[in-house]
Parts: C-alpha cells; structure tokens; sequence
C-alpha cells in the first residue's frame, strides 16, 4: 500500500484478543490500549522484556515496569497478565531476567532499596 511519496508496510501484529478490535487509545509515550468485543482492554507498551518459555510461561511472556511502580508479567499466549509486582515506591525504570530466571527490578527509590529481585519460577 502507498499514500503520496511514502509507502507504508506492517511493522507488528498485536495478537491477544479473541474477538474484533472495536477501540485503539494511543497513550502517549506509555503505550497503545486496545478494547475488544470479547469484554476485555490489552495495555501494549514499546519496550517490554522478554520471558523465555518455561514454567508458568509455556510459550513465553513479557514483563514491563510503569511510571506507577508496577513490574507486570503478562502471558503471550493468553494475553493475562500473570504476576503484579508492587514493591518499587516510585516509577520502575529497568527490568532484567538473570541466568537464574530472577527477575532484577530497578527504580528511582532513594531511600528505599532501587533494586529488588523477585523469584520466578520459568
């Protein structure tokens, strides 16, 4: 497809819904909503971090930290999310999954711990 001198192609495909997407929400640099006619919102965001498949996470997931303090691991084959994390005072600002399969949460906390590590089992 072209519009003018440009031409566009489809970079991504969201997969999670069960039915027809009805709504699209651009949220700022935060992320993209989606609402469905299957009664559900998806919350897509443009950095998450991968989960490798294992455990809870048979087909993999992904995990993203908020300017709210949540870490979320959402499930890729069902779009749920699986585990919210809360412990960071402030925004969470990098995620990482060690060899062990922990996952390290960084934050801008000053005087609580920045970095917390929360077992999960993959």
């Amino acid at each position: 497809m072209t519009h003018g001198d440009g031409e566009y192609r489809l970079s991504c495909v969201l997969r999670a819904h069960e039915d027809d997407v009805r709504r699209i929400c651009v949220c700022g640099d935060s992320g993209i909503a989606t609402s469905s006619r299957d009664k559900t919102v998806k919350f897509w965001v443009p950095d998450p971090t991968w989960i490798p498949p294992g455990g809870q996470f048979p087909e993999g997931g992904i995990m993203s930290g908020w300017m709210d303090t949540l870490v979320l691991l959402c499930d890729l084959a069902r779009g749920d999310i699986m585990e919210n994390m809360t412990r960071h005072q402030f925004q969470v600002t990098g995620l990482a999954i060690d060899d062990n399969g922990d996952i390290i949460s960084l934050s801008i906390d000053r005087y609580n711990s920045p970095i917390f590590i929360h077992s999960l089992v993959l």
